[in-house]
């Protein structure tokens, strides 16, 4: 989610940048002749994925009103399924980011199943100045979530703010 936000901020208004930071997402390889040239990413998960993926429904659900008990039965249950809306919600297109012409520093953080050569490889091939930190056995959530982020992920994001500030 954060991801998505930092690249539709560095779309339309780049000047408010001093450096991007993308953890857990990147930006997406777009051109059709270099997505079939990407190397497959590391097939697998971090074992660990789901019990954090189940730890972060209950405390979604404990922030939102409901007892550790109530939030614990409900991330026990199966997900129910989601309606089919009637009439899809058309969604606006997403801003253009120009990488090109990018004058910002960018660190983009995935763990090695978490796609992150499908979420790095265009930054890395358009814009100036991207570091891609790739961490060994995590998976999304293994990379990013409190208590489960690995102590490279920290140093690599402090490093990279220390080494860009004004």
């Amino acid at each position: 989610m954060g991801g998505g936000i930092t690249g539709q901020l560095l779309a339309t208004h780049p000047e408010r940048f001093i450096t991007a930071h993308f953890g857990g997402s990147g930006i997406m390889e777009t051109d059709p002749d270099w997505i079939a040239k990407l190397p497959p990413d590391k097939q697998g998960r971090d074992p660990e994925e789901d019990k954090v993926a189940h730890g972060l429904r209950i405390n979604h659900a404990m922030d939102n009103g409901m007892s550790k008990e109530e939030a614990e039965k409900l991330a026990a249950a199966p997900p129910a399924p989601r309606p089919t809306p009637a009439t899809p919600a058309a969604r606006p297109a997403a801003p253009v980011i120009d990488l090109a012409n990018l004058n910002v520093p960018i660190i983009i953080i995935n763990g090695e199943f978490d796609r992150p050569r499908a979420k790095s490889t265009r930054a890395a091939r358009e814009a100036k100045d991207v570091e891609i930190v790739v961490l060994p056995g995590k998976s999304h959530l293994t990379a990013i979530a409190g208590g489960y982020m690995p102590k490279e992920y920290v140093n690599s994001l402090a490093g990279f703010i220390n080494g860009h500030d004004q």
